[in-house]
């Protein structure tokens, strides 16, 4: 399936190629589904369709919301966007030309294309990415002294740019065999001058193991030493997950089994049954603490999967005293939020992390269409959110439409 997908993003005579690529984005396996919604972004983009390649390289990330492809998909719905915004069709259509030149297997073409952009029109807010791009090419078809050029050039002349890190972290991958110092300062200044890069701590975890290397002493120092970290006591950790969940569902269960650090699986009963105070770290798995099923309504509703899970999560809420899941739902995000005050900590990942806050704003209010609970949205329901119950969210509109895949 992934293999056609690929195949249907490059076959120039394939008619039907955004058609079988649509359909293939509606697979139940989440690897198919996101590779043909990335392929088809690409599809669009290679077509000039901007505005619809943007919504379906987002929607690719969403899916699947790891590896490199989903960084990718993020990238390439990031630029497209500002480059619609600040009118930038030339760069754009540059942009969409070398992308097919990749995926055709002409790298060399595709990174002189976008080495172009940064000559053509240096004033453009795409120029970083197309030198990150370019420079990554050229590397892998073995022009590094183009690339180390203008990834310096890069640095300097675009220092404040989001890609501006990850410039230099590549530039320092570079210059590492030949220059071990330089590279080693220029990881270094990475770390001081962007605390906030998301990618910091793999920087972190090159510059420790290029100062090993070279037996720099900060890596013997208390405290500087990344590779390790001083636990006071285990914490007892829970994971908050359905009991359908597959085993490829959660990065932090797969990173914590493969770790070998114990944890217990809990979800509503153990909740509601208020057991998860005595756990010192509990994590949310993919959950939608509104009772939408993730708002999956308008692609999968009639997906065997769908509609078995909403079987499973009707027959929790009975077996626990609740009519609705969204009323269950409800009473298990005020549990858990009763456990964050007493001093729990709480991390959540995904629909987890809006649709918890907006479960807690909306207590007594009923803002799920009759598609999920079989009943009507309150009247006035936006006027009787309270906000000043709320972790990290305030002052937010709902979408209540169930065909539009956004809370």
């Amino acid at each position: 399936m992934i293999l056609k997908a690929r195949a249907y993003a490059l076959c120039r005579e394939c008619g039907d190629a955004v058609k079988k690529l649509e359909e293939l984005a509606g697979e139940r396996d989440p690897e198919v589904s996101s590779e043909a919604l990335y392929r088809l972004s690409r599809r669009l983009l290679y077509s000039g369709r901007y505005q619809e390649a943007a919504e379906k390289f987002a929607e690719a990330a969403r899916l699947r919301p790891s590896g490199e492809s989903s960084n990718d998909a993020l990238d390439m719905a990031i630029l497209i966007k500002r480059g619609m915004r600040s009118g930038d069709s030339r760069v754009l259509n540059m942009i969409a030309s070398a992308s097919q030149l990749e995926a055709e297997g002409r790298p060399g073409m595709a990174a002189d294309t976008l080495s172009l952009i940064a000559d053509k029109y240096p004033g453009s807010p795409l120029v970083p990415y197309a030198v990150l791009w370019s420079s990554r090419l050229k590397i892998a078809v073995g022009r590094e002294g183009e690339a180390e050029r203008e990834l310096e050039a890069m640095s300097e002349d675009y220092p404040n740019s989001i890609y501006a890190p990850r410039g230099m972290e590549l530039l320092a991958g570079i210059i590492e065999a030949g220059r071990p110092e330089e590279a080693l300062e220029l990881l270094r200044t990475v770390i001081n001058r962007y605390p906030s890069d998301p990618y910091l701590d793999r920087v972190r975890r090159k510059y420790m193991q290029l100062a090993k290397q070279l037996e720099r002493p900060e890596v013997e120092q208390e405290g500087a030493n990344m590779e390790s970290v001083l636990l006071e006591k285990a914490p007892l950790i829970a994971v908050y997950a359905p009991p359908n969940k597959q085993p490829w569902d959660d990065a932090v269960m797969m990173a914590l089994e493969y770790a070998d650090i114990p944890y217990d699986q809990i979800y509503d009963g153990d909740v509601l049954g208020r057991s998860i105070m005595k756990y010192d770290w509990i994590h949310l798995h993919h959950e939608d603490f509104t009772g939408q099923y993730g708002k999956f309504y308008a692609s999968y509703r009639n997906s065997e999967w769908y509609v078995k899970q909403q079987i499973l999560f009707e027959k929790i809420a009975a077996s626990l005293g609740y009519q609705k899941v969204s009323e269950e739902k409800k009473a298990v995000a005020e549990v858990i939020r009763e456990y964050v005050r007493n001093g729990g900590f709480l991390f959540a990942m995904c629909s987890a992390c809006d649709s918890f806050d907006i479960a807690l704003a909306a207590r007594g209010v009923d803002i799920v269409p009759s598609e999920y609970d079989h009943d009507g949205i309150d009247p006035g329901y936006s006027e009787k959110l309270d906000f000043s119950r709320c972790f990290a969210f305030e002052n937010f509109s709902l979408i209540t439409d169930p065909y539009v895949y956004e809370y």
